[in-house]
Protein backbone atom coordinates (compact mmCIF):
# COMPACT_ATOMS: atom_id res chain seq x y z
CA UNK A 1 0.00 0.00 0.00
CA UNK A 2 2.80 2.37 0.72
CA UNK A 3 4.78 1.78 -2.64
CA UNK A 4 1.74 2.27 -4.52
CA UNK A 5 1.10 5.64 -2.57
CA UNK A 6 4.48 6.77 -3.31
CA UNK A 7 3.92 5.89 -7.25
CA UNK A 8 0.69 8.03 -7.07
CA UNK A 9 2.71 11.08 -5.86
CA UNK A 10 6.08 11.17 -8.02
CA UNK A 11 3.48 11.38 -10.97
CA UNK A 12 1.54 14.24 -9.52
CA UNK A 13 4.74 16.27 -7.96
CA UNK A 14 6.92 15.84 -11.78
CA UNK A 15 3.01 17.36 -13.05
CA UNK A 16 2.92 20.45 -10.84
CA UNK A 17 6.62 20.97 -11.46
CA UNK A 18 6.06 20.52 -14.99
CA UNK A 19 3.04 22.85 -15.00
CA UNK A 20 4.49 25.74 -12.72
CA UNK A 21 8.06 25.86 -15.17
CA UNK A 22 5.47 26.35 -18.32
CA UNK A 23 3.65 29.10 -16.51
CA UNK A 24 6.92 31.08 -15.34
CA UNK A 25 7.63 30.61 -19.36
CA UNK A 26 4.38 32.10 -20.29
CA UNK A 27 4.67 35.13 -17.93
CA UNK A 28 4.65 38.16 -19.77
CA UNK A 29 7.33 41.05 -19.79
CA UNK A 30 11.21 41.79 -20.02
CA UNK A 31 13.02 42.20 -16.63
CA UNK A 32 16.11 43.20 -16.89
CA UNK A 33 18.54 44.43 -14.23
CA UNK A 34 18.90 47.82 -12.46
CA UNK A 35 21.36 50.12 -15.18
CA UNK A 36 24.41 50.97 -13.93
CA UNK A 37 24.69 54.51 -14.35
CA UNK A 38 21.81 56.45 -15.33
CA UNK A 39 21.62 60.31 -16.60
CA UNK A 40 18.49 62.53 -15.93
CA UNK A 41 17.26 65.54 -17.47
CA UNK A 42 14.44 67.80 -16.20
CA UNK A 43 12.86 71.02 -17.00
CA UNK A 44 10.61 72.77 -14.14
CA UNK A 45 9.18 75.73 -15.78
CA UNK A 46 7.13 78.51 -14.06
CA UNK A 47 4.04 79.68 -16.23
CA UNK A 48 1.38 81.91 -15.57
CA UNK A 49 -1.43 79.26 -16.21
CA UNK A 50 0.67 76.14 -14.88
CA UNK A 51 3.45 74.60 -13.78
CA UNK A 52 5.03 72.49 -15.97
CA UNK A 53 7.52 69.57 -15.65
CA UNK A 54 9.36 68.00 -18.31
CA UNK A 55 11.78 65.53 -18.14
CA UNK A 56 14.10 62.91 -20.34
CA UNK A 57 15.04 59.52 -18.88
CA UNK A 58 16.72 56.20 -20.59
CA UNK A 59 14.43 53.34 -21.43
CA UNK A 60 16.20 50.87 -19.83
CA UNK A 61 15.52 52.50 -16.39
CA UNK A 62 12.00 51.67 -16.75
CA UNK A 63 12.45 47.65 -15.68
CA UNK A 64 9.57 44.90 -15.56
CA UNK A 65 7.33 46.19 -17.99
CA UNK A 66 6.88 44.16 -21.66
CA UNK A 67 8.42 45.98 -24.04
CA UNK A 68 8.01 45.07 -27.74
CA UNK A 69 10.75 44.49 -29.55
CA UNK A 70 11.87 43.20 -33.08
CA UNK A 71 14.70 42.21 -35.16
CA UNK A 72 18.12 42.29 -32.97
CA UNK A 73 16.33 44.08 -30.08
CA UNK A 74 14.63 47.50 -31.52
CA UNK A 75 11.90 49.18 -29.73
CA UNK A 76 8.70 48.05 -31.41
CA UNK A 77 7.66 52.00 -31.86
CA UNK A 78 4.45 50.96 -33.27
CA UNK A 79 3.40 48.60 -30.10
CA UNK A 80 5.62 50.56 -27.47
CA UNK A 81 2.96 53.32 -26.21
CA UNK A 82 1.20 51.25 -23.67
CA UNK A 83 3.98 49.66 -22.21
CA UNK A 84 6.01 52.83 -21.64
CA UNK A 85 3.29 54.43 -20.22
CA UNK A 86 2.78 51.76 -17.48
CA UNK A 87 6.79 52.39 -16.62
CA UNK A 88 6.58 55.74 -16.77
CA UNK A 89 3.39 55.68 -13.95
CA UNK A 90 5.67 53.21 -12.13
CA UNK A 91 8.92 54.57 -12.18
CA UNK A 92 8.36 58.41 -12.37
CA UNK A 93 4.95 59.47 -11.44
CA UNK A 94 5.09 57.32 -7.86
CA UNK A 95 7.64 58.77 -7.07
CA UNK A 96 7.63 62.57 -8.30
CA UNK A 97 6.44 64.94 -5.89
CA UNK A 98 6.20 68.73 -6.22
CA UNK A 99 5.46 70.62 -3.37
CA UNK A 100 4.12 74.48 -2.67
CA UNK A 101 5.05 76.25 0.91
CA UNK A 102 5.38 72.17 2.33
CA UNK A 103 2.03 70.99 0.50
CA UNK A 104 2.29 68.44 -2.15
CA UNK A 105 0.98 69.45 -6.00
CA UNK A 106 -0.46 66.24 -6.15
CA UNK A 107 -0.18 63.85 -9.06
CA UNK A 108 1.26 65.54 -12.12
CA UNK A 109 -1.29 65.23 -15.42
CA UNK A 110 0.40 63.31 -18.10
CA UNK A 111 0.28 65.50 -21.10
CA UNK A 112 2.69 63.60 -23.77
CA UNK A 113 6.18 61.58 -23.85
CA UNK A 114 7.67 60.45 -26.98
CA UNK A 115 10.62 58.03 -27.51
CA UNK A 116 13.69 60.04 -28.78
CA UNK A 117 16.94 59.67 -29.96
CA UNK A 118 19.78 60.28 -26.97
CA UNK A 119 21.46 62.86 -29.92
CA UNK A 120 18.19 64.52 -30.00
CA UNK A 121 19.34 68.00 -28.52
CA UNK A 122 15.90 69.69 -28.91
CA UNK A 123 14.92 68.96 -25.19
CA UNK A 124 18.02 70.96 -24.49
CA UNK A 125 16.95 73.96 -26.82
CA UNK A 126 15.49 75.79 -24.15
CA UNK A 127 12.09 76.02 -21.67
CA UNK A 128 10.40 77.92 -24.73
CA UNK A 129 10.97 75.45 -27.31
CA UNK A 130 9.48 72.74 -25.20
CA UNK A 131 6.18 72.57 -26.27
CA UNK A 132 6.48 72.65 -29.85
CA UNK A 133 9.02 69.76 -29.78
CA UNK A 134 6.40 67.58 -27.64
CA UNK A 135 3.79 68.91 -30.92
CA UNK A 136 6.35 67.57 -33.16
CA UNK A 137 6.31 64.61 -35.59
CA UNK A 138 7.40 61.40 -33.62
CA UNK A 139 10.07 58.97 -34.71
CA UNK A 140 9.18 56.67 -37.61
CA UNK A 141 7.53 53.48 -36.83
CA UNK A 142 9.86 51.77 -38.47
CA UNK A 143 12.99 53.62 -36.44
CA UNK A 144 16.30 51.00 -35.99
CA UNK A 145 16.63 52.12 -32.24
CA UNK A 146 18.17 49.79 -29.74
CA UNK A 147 16.34 49.58 -26.64
CA UNK A 148 19.04 50.00 -24.36
CA UNK A 149 19.86 53.23 -26.63
CA UNK A 150 16.76 54.61 -26.31
CA UNK A 151 15.44 57.30 -24.15
CA UNK A 152 11.99 58.55 -23.82
CA UNK A 153 10.61 62.43 -23.41
CA UNK A 154 8.08 63.31 -20.43
CA UNK A 155 5.70 66.56 -20.37
CA UNK A 156 3.89 66.84 -16.68
CA UNK A 157 1.38 69.69 -15.59
CA UNK A 158 0.78 70.89 -12.59
CA UNK A 159 -1.56 73.51 -11.27
CA UNK A 160 -0.05 76.76 -10.96
CA UNK A 161 0.87 78.77 -7.32
CA UNK A 162 3.22 80.86 -5.59
CA UNK A 163 5.62 80.49 -2.60
CA UNK A 164 9.02 78.17 -2.40
CA UNK A 165 8.62 74.97 -4.90
CA UNK A 166 10.18 71.79 -3.61
CA UNK A 167 11.57 69.36 -5.90
CA UNK A 168 11.65 65.36 -4.88
CA UNK A 169 12.39 62.62 -7.21
CA UNK A 170 13.06 58.81 -7.52
CA UNK A 171 16.40 59.58 -8.42
CA UNK A 172 17.61 56.54 -6.37
CA UNK A 173 15.79 53.83 -7.66
CA UNK A 174 16.57 54.54 -11.26
CA UNK A 175 19.86 53.13 -11.66
CA UNK A 176 22.72 52.00 -9.38
CA UNK A 177 24.30 55.60 -9.88
CA UNK A 178 22.21 58.33 -11.19
CA UNK A 179 23.59 61.59 -12.41
CA UNK A 180 20.59 64.41 -12.70
CA UNK A 181 20.84 68.08 -14.27
CA UNK A 182 17.35 69.89 -13.62
CA UNK A 183 17.08 73.70 -14.58
CA UNK A 184 14.38 75.34 -13.81
CA UNK A 185 12.76 78.50 -14.68
CA UNK A 186 10.86 81.10 -12.67
CA UNK A 187 8.32 83.00 -13.89
CA UNK A 188 10.40 86.08 -14.69
CA UNK A 189 12.38 83.73 -16.66
CA UNK A 190 15.55 82.88 -15.10
CA UNK A 191 17.04 79.86 -15.16
CA UNK A 192 18.89 78.11 -12.59
CA UNK A 193 20.70 75.16 -13.24
CA UNK A 194 20.80 72.02 -9.89
CA UNK A 195 23.30 69.31 -10.66
CA UNK A 196 22.96 66.03 -8.47
CA UNK A 197 24.68 62.85 -7.93
CA UNK A 198 22.75 60.14 -6.68
CA UNK A 199 19.45 61.73 -4.60
CA UNK A 200 19.49 64.88 -2.77
CA UNK A 201 16.16 64.63 -1.21
CA UNK A 202 14.24 67.48 -1.31
CA UNK A 203 15.43 70.16 -2.88
CA UNK A 204 13.84 73.63 -2.80
CA UNK A 205 14.23 75.42 -5.90
CA UNK A 206 13.33 78.89 -5.12
CA UNK A 207 14.17 79.11 -1.35
CA UNK A 208 13.39 82.41 0.54
CA UNK A 209 16.28 83.35 2.32
CA UNK A 210 14.80 82.35 5.32
CA UNK A 211 15.08 78.98 4.12
CA UNK A 212 18.50 79.92 2.06
CA UNK A 213 19.99 80.27 5.37
CA UNK A 214 19.02 77.57 8.00
CA UNK A 215 19.91 75.24 4.98
CA UNK A 216 23.40 76.26 4.87
CA UNK A 217 23.50 76.37 8.64
CA UNK A 218 22.90 73.34 9.04
CA UNK A 219 25.13 72.14 6.61
CA UNK A 220 28.11 73.74 8.38
CA UNK A 221 27.60 72.19 11.25
CA UNK A 222 26.93 68.41 9.74
CA UNK A 223 30.17 69.12 7.59
CA UNK A 224 32.56 69.97 10.88
CA UNK A 225 30.12 67.50 12.91
CA UNK A 226 30.82 64.87 10.03
CA UNK A 227 34.71 65.41 9.04
CA UNK A 228 36.39 63.15 11.31
CA UNK A 229 40.24 65.05 9.51
CA UNK A 230 38.51 68.14 10.95
CA UNK A 231 38.08 66.73 14.23
CA UNK A 232 41.27 65.37 15.02
CA UNK A 233 42.73 68.46 14.17
CA UNK A 234 40.55 70.50 16.73
CA UNK A 235 41.97 67.49 18.99
CA UNK A 236 45.84 68.21 18.46
CA UNK A 237 44.98 72.08 18.64
CA UNK A 238 43.03 71.00 21.73
CA UNK A 239 46.02 69.23 23.64
CA UNK A 240 48.20 71.80 24.80
CA UNK A 241 46.00 74.55 25.63
CA UNK A 242 44.50 74.27 29.40
CA UNK A 243 43.35 77.90 29.99
CA UNK A 244 40.43 79.85 28.21
CA UNK A 245 42.34 82.81 26.98
CA UNK A 246 44.45 80.46 24.58
CA UNK A 247 41.92 78.41 23.33
CA UNK A 248 40.05 81.60 22.31
CA UNK A 249 42.80 82.53 20.84
CA UNK A 250 43.16 79.07 18.87
CA UNK A 251 39.53 79.26 17.79
CA UNK A 252 39.76 83.06 16.47
CA UNK A 253 42.79 82.44 14.02
CA UNK A 254 41.26 78.90 12.82
CA UNK A 255 38.04 80.57 12.53
CA UNK A 256 39.65 83.82 10.45
CA UNK A 257 41.45 81.74 8.24
CA UNK A 258 38.95 79.50 7.36
CA UNK A 259 37.04 81.94 6.87
CA UNK A 260 38.80 83.99 4.03
CA UNK A 261 39.34 80.65 1.39
CA UNK A 262 35.54 79.70 2.10
CA UNK A 263 34.97 83.87 0.83
CA UNK A 264 37.81 82.96 -1.73
CA UNK A 265 36.00 79.95 -3.27
CA UNK A 266 32.54 82.35 -3.22
CA UNK A 267 34.39 83.91 -5.55
CA UNK A 268 35.66 81.57 -7.92
CA UNK A 269 39.45 81.78 -6.67
CA UNK A 270 39.84 78.47 -6.66
CA UNK A 271 42.08 76.66 -8.82
CA UNK A 272 40.57 74.12 -11.20
CA UNK A 273 43.20 71.27 -12.05
CA UNK A 274 41.69 67.75 -11.10
CA UNK A 275 44.88 67.98 -8.85
CA UNK A 276 44.08 70.79 -6.19
CA UNK A 277 41.67 69.04 -4.17
CA UNK A 278 43.76 65.79 -3.74
CA UNK A 279 46.47 67.79 -3.10
CA UNK A 280 44.06 69.79 -0.26
CA UNK A 281 42.98 66.52 1.35
CA UNK A 282 46.69 65.31 1.42
CA UNK A 283 47.90 68.63 2.63
CA UNK A 284 44.76 67.82 6.06
CA UNK A 285 45.83 64.45 6.42
CA UNK A 286 49.49 65.59 6.93
CA UNK A 287 48.64 69.20 9.11
CA UNK A 288 46.82 66.71 11.36
CA UNK A 289 50.19 64.55 11.56
CA UNK A 290 52.11 67.62 12.10
CA UNK A 291 50.35 68.76 15.03
CA UNK A 292 50.37 65.30 16.44
CA UNK A 293 54.32 64.39 16.06
CA UNK A 294 54.97 68.39 17.70
CA UNK A 295 53.09 67.77 20.55
CA UNK A 296 54.54 64.48 21.62
CA UNK A 297 57.66 66.26 20.78
CA UNK A 298 56.96 69.56 22.05
CA UNK A 299 54.64 69.38 24.72
CA UNK A 300 54.38 73.19 25.37
CA UNK A 301 54.78 74.73 21.52
CA UNK A 302 54.88 78.70 20.60
CA UNK A 303 52.71 80.06 19.59
CA UNK A 304 49.98 77.84 18.96
CA UNK A 305 47.98 80.06 17.16
CA UNK A 306 49.89 80.62 14.21
CA UNK A 307 49.48 77.24 13.20
CA UNK A 308 45.97 77.33 13.81
CA UNK A 309 46.20 80.46 11.35
CA UNK A 310 48.54 78.71 8.66
CA UNK A 311 47.02 75.43 8.59
CA UNK A 312 43.09 76.74 8.97
CA UNK A 313 43.53 78.39 5.16
CA UNK A 314 44.38 75.03 4.60
CA UNK A 315 41.68 73.47 6.41
CA UNK A 316 39.42 76.16 4.68
CA UNK A 317 39.88 74.92 1.23
CA UNK A 318 38.57 71.11 2.07
CA UNK A 319 35.28 73.20 3.84
CA UNK A 320 35.12 75.24 0.37
CA UNK A 321 34.97 72.20 -1.64
CA UNK A 322 31.78 70.97 -0.33
CA UNK A 323 30.50 75.06 -0.18
CA UNK A 324 30.94 75.32 -3.90
CA UNK A 325 29.67 72.08 -4.73
CA UNK A 326 26.43 73.27 -2.71
CA UNK A 327 25.93 77.15 -3.61
CA UNK A 328 23.45 76.10 -6.14
CA UNK A 329 20.63 75.63 -3.83
CA UNK A 330 21.86 79.29 -2.22
CA UNK A 331 19.17 80.07 -5.63
CA UNK A 332 20.01 84.02 -5.38
CA UNK A 333 20.99 83.75 -1.53
CA UNK A 334 24.82 83.30 -2.30
CA UNK A 335 26.01 85.85 0.53
CA UNK A 336 23.55 84.36 3.22
CA UNK A 337 24.69 80.95 1.96
CA UNK A 338 28.18 81.62 2.27
CA UNK A 339 27.69 83.44 5.87
CA UNK A 340 25.56 80.57 7.15
CA UNK A 341 27.82 77.99 5.89
CA UNK A 342 30.57 79.53 7.89
CA UNK A 343 28.37 80.08 11.05
CA UNK A 344 27.37 76.25 11.32
CA UNK A 345 31.07 75.51 11.30
CA UNK A 346 31.60 77.91 13.84
CA UNK A 347 28.70 76.45 15.75
CA UNK A 348 29.77 73.10 15.32
CA UNK A 349 33.60 74.12 16.16
CA UNK A 350 32.04 75.74 19.46
CA UNK A 351 29.82 72.65 20.02
CA UNK A 352 33.25 70.53 20.21
CA UNK A 353 34.86 72.02 22.37
CA UNK A 354 32.35 73.09 24.57
CA UNK A 355 32.24 69.11 25.20
CA UNK A 356 35.94 68.08 24.43
CA UNK A 357 37.29 70.52 27.32
CA UNK A 358 36.32 69.20 30.53
CA UNK A 359 35.73 65.64 28.73
CA UNK A 360 39.22 66.27 28.77
CA UNK A 361 40.19 67.80 31.53
CA UNK A 362 38.19 64.85 33.78
CA UNK A 363 40.40 62.03 31.74
CA UNK A 364 43.54 64.25 32.98
CA UNK A 365 42.40 64.39 36.80
CA UNK A 366 41.96 60.35 36.40
CA UNK A 367 45.37 59.71 34.32
CA UNK A 368 47.98 62.02 35.94
CA UNK A 369 50.88 62.90 34.03
CA UNK A 370 51.04 62.87 30.17
CA UNK A 371 49.75 59.03 29.89
CA UNK A 372 46.51 60.10 28.23
CA UNK A 373 48.52 62.83 25.64
CA UNK A 374 50.68 59.67 24.76
CA UNK A 375 47.17 57.07 23.99
CA UNK A 376 45.56 59.77 22.30
CA UNK A 377 48.98 60.95 19.89
CA UNK A 378 49.02 57.68 19.00
CA UNK A 379 45.80 56.86 18.10
CA UNK A 380 45.58 60.66 16.32
CA UNK A 381 49.01 59.83 14.56
CA UNK A 382 48.69 56.49 13.59
CA UNK A 383 45.16 57.39 11.41
CA UNK A 384 46.63 60.69 9.81
CA UNK A 385 49.83 58.61 8.88
CA UNK A 386 47.67 56.13 6.60
CA UNK A 387 45.28 59.34 5.09
CA UNK A 388 48.75 60.67 4.23
CA UNK A 389 49.50 57.27 2.60
CA UNK A 390 46.14 56.85 1.14
CA UNK A 391 45.58 60.85 -0.28
CA UNK A 392 48.88 60.56 -1.60
CA UNK A 393 48.64 57.75 -3.42
CA UNK A 394 45.52 59.80 -4.72
CA UNK A 395 47.15 62.47 -5.76
CA UNK A 396 49.85 60.65 -7.75
CA UNK A 397 47.42 59.78 -10.26
CA UNK A 398 46.86 63.32 -11.25
CA UNK A 399 49.52 65.14 -13.62
CA UNK A 400 50.15 67.80 -11.78
CA UNK A 401 51.13 70.87 -14.16
CA UNK A 402 51.24 74.64 -13.08
CA UNK A 403 49.99 77.63 -15.08
CA UNK A 404 52.76 79.16 -17.76
CA UNK A 405 54.00 82.59 -16.53
CA UNK A 406 52.35 84.44 -19.40
CA UNK A 407 48.95 82.75 -18.23
CA UNK A 408 49.26 83.74 -14.58
CA UNK A 409 47.40 86.59 -14.60
CA UNK A 410 44.41 85.16 -16.37
CA UNK A 411 45.12 81.83 -14.06
CA UNK A 412 43.71 84.07 -11.18
CA UNK A 413 46.81 85.36 -10.38
CA UNK A 414 45.74 88.49 -9.16
CA UNK A 415 43.15 87.01 -6.93
CA UNK A 416 45.52 85.01 -5.12
CA UNK A 417 48.17 87.91 -4.80
CA UNK A 418 44.40 89.61 -3.15
CA UNK A 419 43.95 86.49 -1.34
CA UNK A 420 47.79 86.65 0.12
CA UNK A 421 47.47 90.32 0.94
CA UNK A 422 43.80 89.75 2.66
CA UNK A 423 45.79 86.85 5.01
CA UNK A 424 48.49 88.97 5.86
CA UNK A 425 46.38 91.61 7.11
CA UNK A 426 44.61 89.00 9.33
CA UNK A 427 47.50 87.59 10.53
CA UNK A 428 48.87 91.18 11.12
CA UNK A 429 45.99 91.81 13.33
CA UNK A 430 45.75 88.69 15.38
CA UNK A 431 49.31 88.94 16.58
CA UNK A 432 47.65 92.03 17.25
CA UNK A 433 45.03 90.69 19.64
CA UNK A 434 47.36 87.45 20.74
CA UNK A 435 49.81 90.13 22.69
CA UNK A 436 46.79 91.45 24.29
CA UNK A 437 45.33 88.06 25.16
CA UNK A 438 48.36 86.61 26.24
CA UNK A 439 48.79 87.06 30.44
CA UNK A 440 53.03 86.44 30.32
CA UNK A 441 55.42 86.69 28.43
CA UNK A 442 56.11 82.77 28.63
CA UNK A 443 52.10 82.15 27.96
CA UNK A 444 51.99 79.65 24.71
CA UNK A 445 48.66 81.33 22.97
Amino acid sequence: MKEQRTQRVRPTLFRLLLALSLALLALPGRSHEVPAEVRLDFWVVERLDALDLYARLPVEALRDINLPLRGPGYLDLARAEAPLREGLELWLLDGLTLSREGAALGRGALEAFRVALPSDRRFFNGAETLEAYFAAPPLAEDEALFWEQAVVDVALRFPPGKGTLTFQGPLGTLGLATHTQLRYVTATGETRLFQFTGDPGAVALNPNALDATLRFLRSGMAHILGGLDHLLFLACLLLPLARVLPLLAVATAFTAAHSLTLMAAALNTLPTAPWFPPLVEAGIAASILFLALEHGLRPRPTPRWRLAFAFGLLHGFGFAFMLTEGLQFAAGHEIRALIAFNVGVELGQLLVLLLAVPALAWLRRQLPGRALDWVLIAIIGHTAWHWCLERLAVLGAYPFALPAPSTWLAAGGLRWLALAFAAALIYGALSHLASRLARAPEQAL
